[in-house]
């Protein structure tokens, strides 16, 4: 194989290894209150965590240069109405990390990382 195919292969599985830990480590309940349980939070652990990070306050790596990675405030870059929010899962952000979900996760799917987000910002102010 080429070095290259071989760099690619790599990520992809550290991409999945980092994936499954935040699977595992997704919260059951709010018992802190940093953590919802209601849908939403199953994909937005798949899906969103590995950027946004698992409380939603963009404290990792990859959101390290965008302050509007922090869902769990109500200070939105992109817009902060419920429609907004959806767009911008849906159909990503320009010149961020941030890629939009659609045909990706189903219209329901979208609906509930998009009430999730809002119900972690809500809980946050």
């Amino acid at each position: 194989m080429k070095p290259v195919r071989n760099l690619t292969i790599v990520a992809a599985a550290l991409a999945g290894l980092l994936t499954l830990a935040c699977q595992k480590e997704a919260p059951k309940a709010s018992t802190t209150g940093t953590a919802l349980d209601m849908p939403g939070q199953g994909v937005y652990f798949q899906q969103c965590a590995i950027c946004h990070g698992r409380f939603g306050k963009g404290d990792t790596m990859i959101a390290a240069n965008y302050p509007w990675a922090n869902l769990a405030d109500t200070k939105y870059g992109h817009g902060s109405s419920r429609d907004e929010i959806l767009k911008n899962i849906t159909d990503g952000i320009p010149q961020t990390p941030m890629r939009g979900f659609k045909g990706a996760l189903t219209d329901e799917e979208l609906s509930q990382i998009t009430d999730y987000v809002i119900a972690m910002a809500k809980q946050g102010e």
